[in-house]
């Protein structure tokens, strides 16, 4: 048997809601590996001279984004039952985290996120203005937004128009279906700032829906 073969590989889909939607992104994966541990499940770990659980979560969520549809890639040492893993993880994680279901991976499938949906709550004032302004943000023309990137402070100017699937104007608020072209996607944020909302303070209002994965 073969060094992939012999790898045994859950997919985990889950839910965050609450306080915990705070965490950060590496917290969350800390939070996973000790809850595993904890669990006395058979993780398998990187080799070398400091051993660290193989599990990541191919989507990472932003922090105070509350979701539905998170996943998480965990590599165990031998075949488990997925419904019991299920069951001993979930009594080991803390409130607000809801592990939805299990399913084995392939050897060599990955969880590629292709298009991602998130719903933005917004009273009935905010509704209106995004209505107005939607329909001229789906037309052809290039949606130009700066972003910064975090590790060298430099500045780049990012087109969103190849993202935007759909956004639509709701009951409860605005939904968009973002693509995802090489790891990269528009920010839900940069979204709402081109309808003419206050970006900066729509962070707790925003769920990541669903994803499709490739």
């Amino acid at each position: 048997m073969t060094q992939a073969e012999d790898r045994y590989r859950l997919a985990i889909d889950f839910a965050v809601e609450g306080d915990i939607r705070f965490l950060s992104h590496r917290d969350m994966l800390r939070l996973f590996a000790r809850a595993a541990i904890r669990a006395q499940l058979p993780l398998r770990y990187s080799e070398g001279f400091n051993p660290q659980p193989r599990l990541s979560i191919p989507l990472p969520r932003s922090v105070g984004v509350a979701s539905d549809a998170e996943r998480l890639v965990v590599e165990f040492s031998e075949p488990l039952d997925e419904d019991a893993a299920l069951r001993r993880l979930q009594s080991q994680v803390p409130q607000g985290i809801t592990l939805r279901r299990a399913s084995r991976l392939r050897p060599g499938e990955r969880c590629v996120p292709v298009a991602v949906t998130y719903r933005v709550e917004l009273a009935p004032p905010d509704r209106s203005a995004a209505e107005q302004r939607v329909a001229s943000l789906l037309d052809p023309s290039p949606v130009l937004v700066k972003r910064e990137r975090k590790k060298t402070g430099r500045v780049i100017e990012v087109d969103l128009r190849p993202f935007l699937d759909t956004v639509t104007v709701m009951e409860d608020g605005v939904e968009m279906r973002l693509h995802l072209i090489e790891g990269t996607t528009a920010r839900p944020a940069e979204v709402m700032a081109e309808l003419g909302l206050q970006a900066n303070q729509i962070g707790h209002l925003v769920r990541r829906r669903e994803v499709q994965w490739q």
